[in-house]
């Protein structure tokens, strides 16, 4: 598990270096301090100067905010394009083979359980199937889930992760983009909580558990923190310039 942690600490940290300077090529420094300035002293004109002024200072203050907000949301969509990539060609089989030999589990367990037929991969019935209770391990397995309230659905993918959840729920629809598959349920299915998770678990104890594994955690956490390091010691290190 050591290789496979630090390779989750190595891939995020290059992908949060190409999402940093990425950003900066389009967003360079001093470009918000420009703008604020810009937005004051529009402003000011617009509640000091000439009346005659009014929209002048008004259409400045609304291209400048567009012009601002856009460069930002295209900073961040290009920064994000690596990251982007790299998950649609490879972080399924990554998972895929992180999950091989892992328990498959209700979370809650107390929601619902979850049925195992031993067969080949896709199968959907078998003549020995085997109720393994709140978790399985994920090998050559179908499941079907069994909800307290009587719901039942088979898990078509046995090594994905699913988010089960009333129908509308903006929070199921959230977590679909951390790849999990919804499933929707009438609320009456779902005892005592409003969504439960099934997916491969690996004794996770991270504070995002089960929407983020161990390994997911220290990949975003790489990726978002060397960010936050390189603009903390940017900003410190202009303002010991400034001294």
């Amino acid at each position: 598990m050591i290789l496979w942690y630090s390779g989750a600490i190595i891939t995020g940290s290059i992908l949060g270096i190409c999402f940093y300077y990425i950003f900066r090529k389009i967003i360079p420094y001093g470009f918000t301090r420009k703008y604020l300035t810009s937005l004051g002293r529009n402003i000011h004109g617009l509640l000091k100067d000439d009346v005659s002024l009014f929209w002048k200072f008004y259409r400045s203050i609304i291209g400048a905010s567009f012009h601002y907000a856009g460069l930002q949301l295209l900073g961040v969509i290009l920064g994000l394009m690596p990251l982007i990539i790299f998950m649609m060609v490879t972080g399924s089989r990554l998972q895929l083979h992180w999950n091989s030999g892992a328990l498959f589990s209700v979370i809650p367990e107390k929601a619902g359980k979850l049925i195992a037929t031993t067969g080949n991969s896709g199968a959907t019935q078998s003549t020995n199937p085997e109720e393994t209770g709140l978790a399985a391990e994920v090998d050559r397995t179908t499941y079907k889930l069994v909800l307290e309230g009587g719901y039942e659905q088979i898990l078509v993918d046995p090594k994905a992760k699913y988010v089960v959840c009333s129908t509308g729920s903006i929070f199921c629809s959230v977590l679909q983009t951390l790849a999990f598959k919804k499933i929707s349920v009438d609320p009456s299915f779902l005892v005592d909580d409003d969504i439960l998770i099934i997916r491969a678990q690996h004794g996770d104890r991270n504070p995002f558990w089960p929407y983020l594994n161990d390994l997911e955690f220290l990949f975003f956490f790489s990726f978002c923190g060397f960010d936050f390091c390189r603009g903390f010691c940017n900003s410190l290190s202009k303002q010991i310039d400034r001294l």
